[in-house]
């Protein structure tokens, strides 16, 4: 039996958080015919930071990249993903990994709008700038 991702994330919902469509492991492959058996990367940029998120929900999988000259360049290969969910409050856009429990893991919070934010658990990657 394949473990996958419960709920399979949305798609629509995760092309409006990230302002694009995905693409799949190559060119010339249907991604939406083969979700949520596929992989998909997001690709987008938001506060001069290049961000990449990759998702395999059958495999429950997922990736993160970041690069930018202001953050640290993180890079977590997530496995054990249990849920994909976006959080919209008071202007605010959230992608929330959350795992399965017998990890016993924190979910990782990143937030793309009003500011850039990564936490996980009680660490902190980066945070907004007071401004």
């Amino acid at each position: 039996m394949v473990a996958v991702m419960d709920p399979v994330p949305d798609l629509d919902v995760l092309i409006w958080l990230f302002e694009s469509e995905p693409v799949g492991r190559s060119d010339a492959e249907d991604w939406r015919r083969e979700w949520p058996y596929g992989a998909v990367t997001f690709s987008t940029v938001r506060h001069e930071v290049e961000i990449g998120f990759y998702l395999e929900p059958a495999s429950q999988l997922a990736g993160l990249t970041t690069r930018g000259a202001r953050t640290f360049n993180v890079r977590p290969d997530l496995s054990g993903v249990q849920r994909i969910d976006v959080e919209r409050l008071h202007g605010a856009e959230e992608l929330v990994v959350a795992f399965d429990e017998s990890r016993r893991t924190a979910p990782m919070r990143l937030t793309l709008k009003p500011q850039l934010h990564l936490t996980w658990g009680n660490a902190e990657f980066w945070k907004p700038s007071a401004t």
